[in-house]
């Protein structure tokens, strides 16, 4: 395997994910040093040590995603361990169930808005200031492939998604003078069928099966580590016969 982040700080939100996990592996076996942000650290010992055998180095850092005070410890840590320095940031956290839209309290939307939407633009906040004064740096943010695929009983994530994708439209024209800074959308499917079963209700509709593994989105992930490029549009499902 090429070691073509070799040192490269990458900071992995949402790191105890399946999703999060593989990707952690997937920049370790490409050299990254990667900094493995989640509120559930305990889960992270073995992933810390499994980074650690593929040739990376890993910390791992207890943080609350939605917390801008917590993603702000999270950025000074890792900018710490990297001596200043920050190379890429990877969004990856999610949390929530779905659910019919006036059958679920406005407080578990709060809270699905909280983790899928402002913890992206917490990030975002804290890390772009180091991109800046290095005048360079790639932040990636998995967006989902579910605002061109909707589905019923998803209402409020599919509509943070699509603010997502608008919020990084509008963020790459204010750094447009930083031609080394990129902000990279991943779209698909995953995590969401095979980490929190959130397609339960609609399983007539999309068979989780048809979806790609997280080993294979992570590579799309850690890819963009060294060829930043706005959007990647995976192929997320199979075509059915």
């Amino acid at each position: 395997m090429t070691k073509d982040l070799d040192k490269k700080l990458v900071v992995i939100t949402g790191a105890s994910s399946r999703l999060g996990k593989a990707t952690a592996l997937a920049f370790s076996q490409r050299g990254a040093h990667v900094v493995l942000a989640s509120y559930k650290v305990a889960l992270l010992d073995e992933l810390v040590e499994n980074c650690q055998q593929l040739g990376g180095q890993a910390e791992a850092i207890m943080t609350n995603a939605t917390d801008i005070s917590s993603v702000k410890i999270l950025a000074t840590s890792a900018a710490r361990i990297g001596q200043g320095r920050i190379d890429c940031w990877v969004n990856i956290a999610e949390a929530g169930d779905p659910g019919n839209f006036l059958e679920l309290p406005i407080e578990v939307h709060d809270e699905f808005i909280r983790a899928n939407f402002l913890a992206y633009i917490y990030a975002a906040h804290q890390v772009l200031p180091y991109f800046k004064r290095q005048q360079k740096g790639i932040l990636i943010n998995h967006v989902s492939g579910s605002i061109a695929l909707p589905i019923s009983e998803s209402i409020i994530h599919n509509s943070i998604k699509s603010a997502l994708e608008g919020f990084s439209l509008s963020l790459r024209k204010e750094i447009e003078d930083f031609p080394n800074i990129s902000i990279c959308d991943v779209y698909s499917l995953f995590p969401g069928p095979t980490n929190k079963n959130i397609f339960t209700a609609n399983q007539q509709e999309i068979s989780p099966q048809q979806f790609l593994i997280a080993k294979s989105v992570a590579e799309n992930i850690v890819n963009l580590g060294v060829t930043p490029q706005d959007h990647l549009y995976l192929n997320t499902y199979k075509t059915v016969s």
